[in-house]
């Protein structure tokens, strides 16, 4: 049970970082705007932004569904955290820090929600 607890704090806390990474990319595009109209620079860093927005509630959202169903999704659970990690990374780059930590901890909590089914699937 302390894997499950575990797995739900770094889920949350990393989804939470996608989230401030994309308020950050927000407000950097505004404050760009204002000193510089360039409307391609600006396409650039809101679909960035976006793109982390919606990673960060995918991340909080599986972690949450996971954690209230832990015995019949936490196999599931794991391998969406794992592969959304694994794709944000690849997609969105690791040029801003709250991406890669949050990317970081989405990807450990999806090896601590695999570690009870493996446990009782091979009876380790």
């Amino acid at each position: 049970m302390q894997q499950y607890d575990q797995a739900r704090l770094l889920g949350l806390v990393g989804g939470a970082l996608y989230l401030v990474g994309s308020l950050l990319d927000a407000v950097t595009m505004v404050a760009f705007g204002a000193l510089h109209p360039s409307t391609e620079r600006l396409a650039t860093i809101s679909i960035g932004s976006v793109d982390e927005f919606v990673v960060g509630i995918l991340v909080l959202g599986i972690t949450i569904v996971t954690n209230r169903a832990r015995q019949r999704h936490a196999l599931w659970g794991g391998i969406l955290l794992i592969v959304l990690a694994i794709v944000a990374w690849v997609g969105l780059g690791l040029d801003g820090i709250f991406g890669l930590l949050g990317g970081l901890l989405a990807f450990l909590a999806g090896v601590l929600y695999l570690i009870p089914p493996y446990r009782r699937a091979y009876r380790v």
